[in-house]
This record gives structure tokens, sequence and C-alpha cells, in this order.
């Protein structure tokens, strides 16, 4: 079965609320937009009003490297939670995350390169096949 519908509309909207929801909780800021590309095994992520107020402000009174800095530290703080949610929700794993913010426009891009997790049998359904006692 070919996995060409893996990132379905469910998949998204959760997907998207589970990220909106890491950034209202973690940066008490909310996410203008979340756009989605999928290429195979690479997710593309572009997400709008990502840059918080106070970054904003540093920005506009010439303080840009203090706002890099800033915004490096929230960078470092949200990244593993989004691969950690794209894993979740899509079920797959990532093998490789790239993200960087433009404080400028207010964007952030993310790529995701993901593998898919095999499907295993549980493993409480091997062990009851085992004899007590053997190795």
């Amino acid at each position: 079965m070919r996995r060409a519908n893996l990132l379905s509309e469910s998949i998204t909207s959760h997907l998207s609320t589970r990220i909106r929801e890491l950034y209202e909780h973690e940066l008490d800021h909310q996410v203008s937009a979340i756009n989605y590309h999928l290429f195979d095994q690479t997710l593309i992520l572009i997400l709008e009003g990502t840059v918080t107020p106070p970054e904003q402000l540093l920005t506009r009174i010439s303080q840009k490297d203090l706002a890099r800095q800033v915004r490096d530290v929230l960078d470092r703080l949200v990244q593993p939670q989004i691969r950690t949610l794209i894993e979740e929700v899509m079920n797959v794993e990532v093998v490789d995350f790239l993200s960087d913010t433009a404080i400028e426009s207010g964007r952030t891009g993310a790529i995701a390169i993901f593998e898919f997790r095999p499907n295993l049998p549980p493993q409480t359904d091997r062990q009851s096949t085992s004899a007590p006692g053997s190795a």
C-alpha cells in the first residue's frame, strides 16, 4: 500500500493543533498559520507568525543581535518538541530535523526527514509463544 495519503487532512489538523498548543504553552504566543508540503519521506513545515513581541521590539529598536540570541534560545526550546510531535502524530521516526526562523518576516521553516516505523507485532504476543524457562 502506497503512503501517498500519509498527510491527510486529519493528520495536518492534529499536527497543527499540537504545534499551536506548544507555542501557546511554552511561549504564550499564537502562530498565525502552518503550511505543510510532503515529498516522499520529507516533510516541510512553514509556520507564520512565530516571532514573539519581545523579539519584534528588539528588532524595532535596532537590537537585532539580541533578538537573534533570544530566537536561538526559543528555537532550542521548541524544535525538539516539534520533532517529537511529528513522530507521534505521523507515526514515523524523524532522522534529521532542520529549522530556522527569519525574524524579519516572522516565519519559521522546518524540514523533517523521516523513516516509516516498521509494523512489528506487539511484544506480548512474541513472549506468549515461548515455553517457560526457554531462552
